[in-house]
């Protein structure tokens, strides 16, 4: 036993020592050798014995060729600390989308907007800024005031209109406007009346103010609440645009000129806005609208002053639905009727008024004893006419004409309510036709013509963000005639249609074109031209007239008006 375990330890032993045994030279040959320690001599290649290989599957050592290279310590990974906890538990109910559909609960979607996530309520603020600027040239036009003799016509920059309210829906079928217009300017420029009446004298004209004084007046503009039963059945209630036409039924900041037309503004939808009831709907995927209303009647914040509602409808078609290019075409018919107290009404009949505020005809004179004589509405009250509107690609065609009857009676100032010196018609067409052309970018970026509905927000539809530039040419005209005594009374030698100014017509047109940039709806610079042609004015031929007939030496043959302005828009 022993005798064995020594033949395997001189085995192991005769493999380790050829490896010490080199091992140990070669740190001889690299080490310096020491002055005190003797070389031994390096045995003669003849004399070394090769060292046996390592048997296969050996695990001797063996040196390598080159060093290995230092150990690099790589950086550990930085650590991001996790966020710190919301201040408010309850910080996710704040969100402004809807959990369950996604749709945003507050932002901008046309209009701008606050909901509940169920769409059960949505309210929204809504405005528009109107900055102008008018100027005028024609024979007669100057700065001068009219008790100087001249037109008071003087280029001026002023806030137009500043209009601001809020509109929204509520469980599903209700929606609502509410708007208010705060305005600035100056009252009784030309004044009619210097002081007032002495004590115990007559009353006066009525009309004394202050010379020149401030205005700054707030008046409702729009103001309704609207039921939907179906697209084919809604009830309105309130202040709106009466349906009578389709320029009177189209937003204020999306018509052609910056103004209405002479005829629409003037003469066939003179009070602008009514208090009343509308019953309407869309019938056929639109192919059949209606719009059936009874208003007070009296116009735009006048609270109806006698028992006599007005009845108006307006009725479209679209006959061509079914076409892809001219599914947009429409004609229509509208009217209205009315009866006027004479006991109980006492404002005047709305003057003929340019797009800037010059009367082209007033409806009141001075009579030959010096006394001022109003015309006002009494008895029936008539208007019926068509329209047409044809858009072919970026082109839209707008016409329509509408006769207007208008029985009225005179009454000196001060005796409105009680008396009346005589019985009258005021009588004719007003025609409305203009062309627009959208030029570059998208077409139709205002609101659509003669289509005024509640807005809906439609968060599944893309909102429009829409830039164009539209070019406008317009032509309006009044031709009517008005008889001071045609149903009754005793003449005045300066009561139209007497003897002494037998004169009854009266005829204005109006010729415009407008450009206007729209970068989106937010946003319309226009520049307008118009002018005004009154042919025969300042003669027994016409009774309109312009600033050269009325300056301190009038000029019997003036019959035009020039107007320029320009607008910035900024509406929300």
């Amino acid at each position: 036993m022993r005798a064995q375990v020594v033949v395997r330890f001189a085995r192991q032993t005769s493999r380790i020592l050829p490896v010490i045994s080199s091992l140990t030279w070669a740190g001889l040959a690299t080490a310096q050798p020491a002055q005190d320690v003797p070389q031994l001599p390096e045995p003669a290649p003849s004399e070394r014995k090769p060292e046996p290989a390592p048997a296969e599957g050996s695990s001797a050592l063996s040196v390598p060729e080159t060093p290995p290279g230092p150990t690099v310590q790589t950086a550990s990974p930085t650590v991001v600390p996790p966020p710190l906890p919301r201040t408010f538990p309850d910080e996710a109910s704040l969100a402004l989308r809807d959990p369950s559909t996604g749709e945003a609960v507050a932002g901008w979607h046309n209009f701008f907007f606050v909901r509940d996530p169920d769409g059960n309520f949505r309210i929204s603020p809504t405005g528009d800024v109107q900055l102008d600027f008018h100027a005028w040239a024609g024979t007669g036009v100057n700065g001068d005031s009219p008790v100087n003799g001249g037109a008071g016509l003087h280029p001026r920059f002023f806030v137009r209109r500043f209009r601001v309210g809020m509109h929204g829906e509520f469980l599903k079928r209700w929606s609502f406007l509410g708007t208010f217009d705060l305005s600035l300017g100056v009252s009784n420029g030309s004044v009619e009346e210097q002081s007032t009446a002495q004590p115990s004298a007559e009353p006066g004209n009525g009309r004394f103010r202050p010379t020149q004084a401030l205005d700054a007046p707030t008046g409702l503009r729009d103001l309704w609440v609207n039921y939907s039963l179906c697209p084919c059945l809604n009830l309105q209630l309130g202040q709106f645009q009466p349906p009578v036409t389709l320029e009177n039924r189209t937003a204020d900041g999306s018509t052609p000129l910056m103004e209405r037309s002479l005829a629409t503004r003037s003469f066939v939808v003179p009070g602008q806005r009514e208090t009343g009831l509308q019953l309407w709907g869309d019938l056929g995927d639109d192919m059949f609208s209606y719009e059936i209303a009874v208003l007070g009647g009296d116009g735009q914040n006048r609270a109806t002053v006698d028992s006599y509602p007005d009845v108006a409808g307006r009725f479209l078609v679209a006959p061509f639905k079914s076409s892809k290019l001219a599914k947009d075409i429409r004609f229509g018919v509208s009217g209205r009727h009315g009866e006027r107290d004479q006991a109980a009404v006492a404002y005047d009949v709305f003057p003929f008024m340019s797009g800037q505020g010059f009367a082209l005809w007033d409806s009141s004179y001075q009579d030959s004893a010096g006394n001022r004589v109003h015309i006002i509405p009494s008895g029936a009250q008539n208007t019926i006419g068509g329209e047409a509107y044809v858009p072919v690609g970026p082109v839209d065609i707008v016409a329509q004409a509408y006769y207007n009857a208008y029985n009225t009676r005179e009454a000196l100032a001060g005796f409105q309510l009680t008396n009346t010196e005589r019985l009258g018609t005021l009588s004719g067409l007003g025609l409305t036709s203009w062309v627009t052309w959208w030029a570059f970018g998208d077409e139709r970026v205002g609101s659509p013509a003669g289509r005024l509905k509640p807005n809906k927000l439609n968060l599944k539809k893309k909102a429009e963000l829409k830039r164009g530039l539209e070019l406008s040419a317009l032509f309006s005209a009044i031709v009517a005639s008005y008889d001071g005594n045609s149903r009754g009374g005793a003449d005045d030698a300066e009561t139209p249609g007497s003897l002494g100014n037998p004169a009854t017509s009266i005829n204005v047109y109006q010729a415009a074109a407008s450009v206007s940039y729209w970068h989106t709806r937010g946003v319309r610079i226009a520049f307008n031209y118009s002018a005004y042609l009154t042919p025969g004015s300042g003669s027994d031929d016409n009774l309109s007239r312009v600033p050269g007939n009325l300056s301190a030496t009038p000029d019997n043959g003036a019959n035009l008006l020039h107007e320029f302005g320009s607008r910035l828009q900024l509406a929300y």
